[in-house]
């Protein structure tokens, strides 16, 4: 919970989200339900419309990408109800998808913002009795890991002006 309620701050050590299951590597994605290879698909929000420029045909963008998925080589603990954020170090751990972006002028973007959650379902395993910490266990296989990215970029784009500024 972040709080500290001991007077040495112990209790909230050992507070990591994941659990990796002996045998995962950060480097391999995960399969899907079906053990075929995992397929992606982004959703994209376009925020705003910075700027249009007609002469060099490019338009300036600001919009979230977002990837959701499952894994089923870990599990999770400490989780609340709706949204939990990963720390950096839980982060550092998970295989995360690496995407490109095409038709960007001059092959720059600009990352603003990371986040990745977890998207909280009920599956939960009750711990054991005889388990000193407690905490309540939930499948990977059971709970989106969600990346959300938010970016700035100029794009190139072909704007047909020929009935301009009637198209």
């Amino acid at each position: 919970n972040l709080a500290t309620e001991c007077d040495d701050g112990s209790d909230e050590d050992n507070c990591s989200v994941i659990m990796r299951h002996p045998g995962y590597r950060s480097y391999l994605p995960p399969l899907d339900p079906k053990g075929s290879t995992l397929k992606l698909t982004p959703t994209v929000i376009l925020t705003r419309v910075a700027s249009i420029n007609e002469k060099d045909m490019t338009v300036s963008l600001e919009f979230i990408v977002i990837l959701k998925w499952r894994d089923d080589r870990f599990s999770l603990k400490h989780l609340t109800q709706k949204k939990t954020f990963l720390s950096k170090e839980d982060r550092s751990i998970i295989w995360t998808p690496d995407y490109q972006m095409s038709d960007l002028e001059g092959g720059h973007i600009h990352l603003v913002e990371t986040e990745i959650y977890i998207n909280t379902s009920y599956s939960v395993t009750q711990p054991n009795v005889n388990d000193l910490s407690m905490d309540k266990i939930y499948p990977g296989s059971s709970n989106d890991i969600v990346l959300q990215e938010k970016y700035t970029g100029k794009f190139t784009c072909l704007l047909e002006l020929h009935a301009y500024p009637f198209d």
